[in-house]
């Protein structure tokens, strides 16, 4: 699952508190072929929060998609401290491409 977020360069500076998380709810309700991830952050004085899903498949399987999406919702928490391989896989596009990618990360004091 891949959640990009694009900032105007003149809204990083204002950019604060980024802070990411992943959740699996696939097999057995813990393997990553099923879940979310999100990014919060600050924006000014509004928080701010991104989450991207990929959930069970087909027409007839409407209840296993409803609990996993109840699952991330109630299980998806944004440790201030963030996932660390997230941060660094932010801050490696940041470096590879400091024109588009956001590394609001790097802004925070």
């Amino acid at each position: 699952i891949l959640l990009c977020i694009y900032v105007r360069k003149s809204l990083r500076p204002y950019v604060k508190n980024v802070m990411t998380t992943t959740l699996g709810v696939g097999l057995f309700g813990t393997a990553g072929n099923k879940g979310g991830v999100g990014t919060r952050m600050q924006l000014f004085d509004s928080d701010i929060c991104f989450i991207c899903t990929h959930l069970a498949a087909h027409k007839n399987n409407v209840q296993g998609r409803n609990q996993d999406y109840l699952k991330i919702l109630e299980q998806l928490a944004f440790n201030p401290n963030g996932d660390a391989s997230a941060q660094q896989a932010t801050a490696a596009a940041a470096s590879a491409n400091p024109n588009t990618a956001n590394d609001a990360s790097q802004k925070q004091k």
